[in-house]
Order: structure tokens, then sequence, then C-alpha cells
């Protein structure tokens, strides 16, 4: 089915969740590129507050700019940081009930989607593709519990990082912007990232190489830039010499500027040297039109520019051997080559066979690897011993069993004893024992780039 009669059945959007606000983009069949949700009328004002407020003894709750009204309301309470408190496992007593932060963030979700509604996005979500700044474990199964509140298909619902949405975003440009060297640097706070995107034109498809450049520690904040011509002056000179460190011996066809740290209009001599030779684009919305970008990838409405690379993906194939009804190894995958680590992952029940022979006694978990046009082989196996686990009859051994990843170097296999109804109860047992996946280089380059 083409893309435009996909997309007639419904969006796709970008939510990109920050510290303190979040922004949101809807992709639409209709439309050229992604547009970004503006709560302020006419005006290119994207950032929503990440706050709720909810009036006394009702389910009367607010969020965005109308709870930030209310931040010094006696006529209810006022609720901020929902994001790092949903992080932070912390939880807040709301007229005598307890509540947790990710169940805040759930509403806070919710009442956002209705911004959808109210800009004439009516149709069916196609896909949800939350973007933040590193994406890790935890915040992967907290984004996947909150979101399981909402009105979305919960295969549907993706969670990415910036360079990937930066990924998605650049090359989705006109080739003369990515047809040499990409950068973008994100300026917030204290902190400024590089993220440099490279496409290896020289291979079939094309790999979209990205990754980030560590710039050090920053020594002015937006506020300080504002008041201070001697910190404008000083960033300036900094920001030069760190850009042509990175600059040098690379062809570089356009550069990005993201975030409000560029805003007080400290760039003078770094910017003359960023235009040299180069398109700039300066803006605060990248990452998440980009979000919107990746969902289009995810769907496969679009051929991307070529085959995303990454640190981020895995290298190999991960499985679960298990005995079939004819006793022969089946396999559970959980993990595919190519796939971002923090998507892959299983969870299953398994039971035991038909005859008290064929038990449970252990889980193995098998890393394989690809040697070019070559078969798959078995890098590397990993037991789980399940000690402990009582003796019972054919069939009434039941195990929760799940496979996740910590990170792209290691994963998680673990199992949970069930037992089977009345009689056998579970046993309280849960085993788990960790795996590698790829071993984790010193001084590693930026995803293979030079």
């Amino acid at each position: 089915m083409e893309k435009k009669q996909v997309m007639d059945k419904g969006i796709i959007v970008g939510i990109d969740i920050g510290r303190y606000e979040v922004q949101m983009s809807t992709l639409t069949a209709r439309a050229e590129q992604a547009e970004t949700i503006s709560t302020h009328m006419g005006e290119e004002k994207y950032e929503i507050p990440l706050c709720l407020f909810k009036e006394p003894d009702s389910q009367n709750w607010y969020y965005g700019e109308k709870a930030k009204q209310n931040i010094y309301s006696k006529q209810g309470i006022y609720i901020e940081d929902l994001w790092e408190g949903a992080l932070g496992h912390r939880e807040i007593v709301l007229e005598d009930d307890m509540y947790s932060y990710d169940r805040l963030m759930g509403i806070y979700l919710e009442r956002l989607l209705t911004l959808l509604c109210k800009t004439g996005h009516t149709q069916k979500i196609l896909a949800l593709v939350f973007t933040t700044a590193h994406v890790d474990a935890e915040k992967i199964r907290l984004l996947k519990q909150i979101a399981a509140q909402l009105p979305v298909d919960f295969n549907r619902i993706f969670i990415v990082d910036y360079i990937e949405s930066f990924a998605a975003y650049a090359t989705r440009a006109k080739k003369d912007l990515w047809n040499h060297e990409v950068f973008l640097f994100y300026y917030t706070e204290r902190s400024l990232r590089a993220f440099e995107l490279y496409v290896n034109q020289k291979t079939l498809p094309f790999q979209i190489l990205a990754g980030e450049r560590d710039l050090g520690e920053v020594e002015y904040c937006r506020e300080e830039l504002q008041d201070s011509e001697e910190a404008r002056v000083n960033m300036d000179q900094w920001f030069l010499s760190a850009a042509q460190g990175l600059f040098a011996r690379k062809v570089i066809s356009s550069v990005y500027l993201i975030g409000d740290g560029f805003e007080p209009g400290w760039m003078k001599e770094s910017l003359r040297m960023l235009c040299r030779g180069r398109r700039v684009f300066q803006g605060n919305n990248l990452f998440t039109k980009g979000a919107c970008y990746v969902g289009e990838w995810y769907l496969k409405l679009v051929k991307p520019s070529g085959e995303y690379k990454s640190s981020q993906l895995l290298n190999c194939d991960i499985r679960i051997p298990i005995m079939s009804k004819n006793r022969e190894t089946d396999y559970l995958y959980a993990g595919r080559k190519g796939e971002p680590w923090y998507h892959a992952g299983i969870e299953t029940e398994l039971i035991q066979g038909s005859s008290e022979e064929e038990t449970i006694p252990e889980l193995a978990v098998e890393v394989l690897s690809h040697d070019g046009l070559h078969a798959k082989a078995v890098q590397r196996t990993e037991v789980l011993e399940l000690s402990g686990l009582p003796s019972r009859p054919a069939r009434a051994c039941r195990l929760r069993v799940r496979v996740d990843f910590c990170d792209e170097y290691t994963g998680r296999l673990m199992a949970e004893d069930l037992g089977m109804g009345e009689f056998y109860p579970p046993a309280d047992l849960i085993w788990e024992k960790e795996f590698q996946i790829k071993e984790k280089e010193t001084n590693e380059r930026m995803d293979g780039m030079s």
C-alpha cells in the first residue's frame, strides 16, 4: 500500500520530552514536512511546560501553560518536574490519594494529545514516537508503562534518542545538505553536545552513520550570556575553537544549531566560520520533527536515504532455544541484528513438556554472529541454572521468561517460577543472569566514523 493511502488513515506524532518542557509535531499524508504544534496562535513557540494543576475536589486537570498560570494559586495543587519525578520513582499525596509520578506523567500525556483535536488532527495515531536526550533500559520501561494508558496501539509506540531523530531529520532533506558530513550542536543550560552524521555513499544501500562528540563542560548558561558581554565574547571564542577542531580535515555540507543557548546573540566569529561554504540552520524543534520521520522509517512508509547505523543497534541475533512439541529445538528471538537494543526484548511463558523427563532444569540464551553471506553462527551461549526449582509432574512447571537489554553491550535473562494453579503454587523463585552482546571498545570512535 502506498504511503498516501496509509497516511490518509491517520497521522504520525512525535513528542520530544525534555526536563521541563515537551514539544509535539505531526506528520500527515498531505504535508511535505512535519509540523510542530504551537499553543500560541501565530507564534513559533513550541515549548509546552511539563506541569499539571489539579482543581480541588474534582478530576479537572490542567496542563502546560494553563497549569503554569496557576502556579501560585491556592485553589488547587500545582505539580512540576513530572518527568524527573517519574524517573526517580517519586510519589505525591493529592487530597488524601497517593499518586505516582508516572501516573501523573500519563495524565499529562493524555491531556497533551487532546491538542491534536484542537488543531484539526482528528485522524487515528498510526505511530507515537517519543524522543529524548538519552535512552536507557529504565526510560524505555517507564515510557512504555506510561504510554500503555494512551489511546494508541501499544505496538505503534516507539522511543528513540536525539541522535536517531537527528539522523532521520537530516537525511530527509535535499541531498546537497547531507552529501558530505553534517553537524548538529545542541546547547541548553550548561550542556553543549555535538552530533555528527555521515552518509557513506560507497555502499549499497548507503549507510547512515551518526553519533556524538564530547565537547566537555560549558562555562556559561543562557542567562549568563544574556547579562554579560565578557561571557558572550569568551563563549564565542571557546565555541569557535571547539568547532574548528571538529571540522578539521572534513568537508561539511550543513550545520544545525539547536537549543536556547544559541539565542542570546553571542555568536560572531564562530558564526562567520560556520557559514563559510556551508548551510547553517537554527531552531528548536528539530528533534520532535525528526521523531515523526523516524515513525515513517519504522512503519516502512518511506525508503530512507540509507541504512541507519549506530552503536545503539544490535550487531547480532539473540535467541532462546526451547524444545518444541516434536522434541526438536525451536527458538524464541529476543533481538535481531540491526534492531535498536532499546526496542528489543521478549517476555513469554514456558511450560514443562509432556513427560517428566522433559523438565526445564536450565535456560540458555544464544548470541549469534553474522559472517557476511554465510549462515549465522552461535558466537556465545550463556546458561541460567534454575537452582531450587521444585520437582513437579509433567506440564506442572510454568515459568515466566524475559530477556531485556541494559545497553548495546549487555543483555539480561530472567526467569520466574509461576507454579501451576492451586495444586502447585509458585515457589517465589526468581533467577537472573546478565550476558555479553559485544565487547566494549576503549577509545571507541563515533559509530565507525573517522
